[in-house]
């Protein structure tokens, strides 16, 4: 579901959020120390990602005082440097004014991290200075991290395995996705981290997603109405239509994977995207869609997928054809079975 997530629904949330705690916290204090920065919200993912802010703020500072004439690799440069880190952690004094904005951020990626891994995993390699991912940048991200922690962790194992320490970004991606695609974990559940956040704000789930793929709000203003030979308006295409139908760009971070053709519906899956089918196309039965994938990846054409997708999904289980998983699943198949 990661191309319908609402970005700009979870910013609203994360300065509203941000808002409220610091409201509460600097209520009777000027600065918040390294301890309270650990305990600041319910979320300890959120309080997590604001110390990795802080730790990759004084990575910054420290390249900035580094200069030709030194060498700040060696050892005894580099002791000392981890010195004065672990004294710097115990004396944290951040105000109000500067914290906001790191909360805010902190709110955001964790969301992300929770509700859909596949597209923070993305954003994350999308974003890495150069076009490339360093094994050591994934391994002190993943110091960070504890929700769908699986991933990364799956990650790091891959490129040690492969013996690999950097990736240009295009790699990052392919290889991200082959391990997504043979990863046994599920994301984590929902609900425990709507009634975290929700303590000082209330979230939802539905606020996370757009309703519908076609309601979007970068898309309601602009969308044409369909209508069919005799000008009525055509309310609801058929599987058969959708799959003959025009394919639309998508609209996730990582489009560009998913522009290709593949020659594997696993390998066209994401996690994100595996969980939304197995939880609500075939009633958590993760064996049932199993089978059905390896059954439409044996098909030998479209018209024989769409045939399998009609009698044995839309028919076999009554499928909503106009629900969005039911769309988002044939699209999946669509870029399989290409026109």
């Amino acid at each position: 579901m990661e191309s319908n997530i609402n970005f700009q629904e979870i910013q609203r949330y994360s300065q509203k959020y941000a808002e409220v705690v610091c409201n509460d916290f600097f209520a009777n204090r000027d600065k918040v120390n390294g301890k309270e920065l650990l305990e600041m919200t319910p979320v300890k993912q959120v309080n997590l990602f604001m110390v990795r802010t802080v730790f990759l703020q004084w990575q910054k500072e420290v390249d900035k005082i580094k200069s030709p004439y030194f060498d700040y690799d060696s050892p005894e440069v580099q002791k000392v440097l981890g010195k004065l880190m672990n004294v710097l952690s115990n004396h944290i004094a951040i105000s109000r004014s500067d914290l906001q904005p790191i909360l805010e951020k902190a709110v955001t990626e964790a969301i992300l991290l929770i509700f859909s891994p596949y597209e923070y995993y993305i954003r994350q390699i999308n974003d890495a200075e150069n076009s490339r991912i360093h094994l050591s940048f994934l391994k002190e991200m993943s110091r960070y991290i504890k929700v769908n922690r699986h991933l990364i962790d799956s990650y790091v194992n891959r490129l040690e395995n492969d013996g690999v320490d950097v990736l240009f970004t295009e790699d990052a991606f392919r290889v991200f996705n082959e391990v997504c695609e043979s990863s046994q974990g599920a994301p984590e559940e929902f609900e425990p981290f709507l009634k975290e956040f929700s303590k000082s704000v209330p979230l939802s789930q539905e606020s996370i997603y757009y309703e519908s793929a076609e309601s979007t709000p970068e898309e309601s203003d602009d969308k044409e109405r369909e209508f069919d030979d005799d000008d009525e308006p055509y309310v609801q295409k058929s599987v058969h239509e959708k799959f003959a139908g025009e394919k639309e760009k998508p609209d996730s971070i990582n489009d560009k994977l998913k522009k290709s053709t593949v020659s594997s519906l696993k390998r066209n899956i994401s996690i994100n995207q595996r969980f939304m089918f197995v939880r609500e196309l075939f009633d958590n039965d993760e064996e049932a869609f199993d089978s059905t994938i390896n059954m439409l990846d044996s098909c030998q054409n479209r018209q024989e997928a769409i045939n399998f997708v009609r009698v044995n999904c839309i028919e076999g289980k009554n499928w909503d054809e106009g629900s969005e998983e039911v769309g988002e699943f044939i699209e999946v198949v669509e870029r399989r079975f290409p026109g």
